[in-house]
């Protein structure tokens, strides 16, 4: 599909389309004022992943204007400057972010820690400053509900010090489903 100012062989850039000329050419076939719903759809999945406006302007061979409109519509927000941001990230520690500029931790460049989030979820309630979330098993960036715990400052100390047989006291003690785990050395 073209979305060309095309008329007579005659290419007219940067400038409107005279009525007159529009209509032959829309009769002729050369010019079509409109994108289909399927490459609106098209267009806002690869806004999405991250292509710019004037680059899909280039190949769907339409104007920016045009463009915007069908993502307008999706009303998916419009990129200011073009930067893209990545839905997550890791930290230097191994620790994943997600990017959620209202969240309560949003950093200053609007990423949240993923398992804060997720264990917000999984207990229903804002983590207070002191409330720590601990990786059951571990493994840093595993943010599955089952594998977090909110603990105190104290509790996780206690459970990174402690031996087995401590963590695995306090875990059946505080309902955490891998209690049952004997011989598996999870922390």
């Amino acid at each position: 599909m073209e979305c060309l100012n095309k008329a007579h062989g005659k290419m007219l850039k940067g400038k409107p389309m005279p009525p007159h000329i529009r209509a032959i050419a829309i009769k002729s076939g050369l010019w079509k004022p409109f994108l289909t719903e399927k490459q609106e759809a098209e267009i806002c999945i690869k806004y999405k992943n991250g292509k710019t406006i004037n680059g899909l302007s280039r190949e769907y061979k339409c104007s920016s204007p045009t463009i915007r409109k069908a993502i307008a519509k999706q009303n998916i927000p419009i990129r200011k400057g073009g930067v893209i941001k990545k839905y997550k990230i890791k930290d230097g520690n191994g620790y994943v972010l997600i990017y959620a500029p209202n969240h309560h931790r949003a950093n200053k460049k609007g990423y949240s820690y993923e398992h804060v989030i997720e264990a917000e979820k999984k207990y229903n309630k804002i983590l207070l400053k002191g409330d720590i979330v601990h990786h059951v098993n571990g493994i840093k960036y595993d943010n599955s509900q089952d594998n977090l715990m909110i603990c105190t400052k104290r509790e996780h100390s206690f459970l990174h010090q402690g031996s087995i047989r401590k963590i695995l006291e306090w875990a059946k003690n505080n309902g955490c489903p891998y209690s049952n785990i004997i011989n598996g050395g999870f922390i």
